[in-house]
């Protein structure tokens, strides 16, 4: 059963994470380019996204944003 809570955004970080962390087979991410433009995630979540990549996990990340968010943003991370 899932059960859907509200994680507040000074937590949600800290949240995505531990859950990262915590994966097995799969991670499923969303992501707002202009909000990623504005306020880019840190290091660290990439690097982690990489290793668990690397140990078998699949990444799978979705985008959302304007063409030119998508060309100003497709070669700064790759997992």
């Amino acid at each position: 059963m899932t059960v859907l809570k509200e994680i507040s955004k000074l937590r949600i970080l800290k949240e995505v994470m531990q859950r990262i962390k915590f994966s097995h087979r799969e991670i499923w991410a969303t992501m707002d380019l202009s909000e990623e433009i504005r306020n880019p995630l840190p290091k660290e979540y990439f690097r982690l996204l990489k290793r668990k990549s690397g140990h078998g996990v699949h990444v799978k990340r979705l985008a959302f944003g304007t063409k030119a968010d998508f060309l100003r943003i497709q070669n700064r991370h790759v997992i």
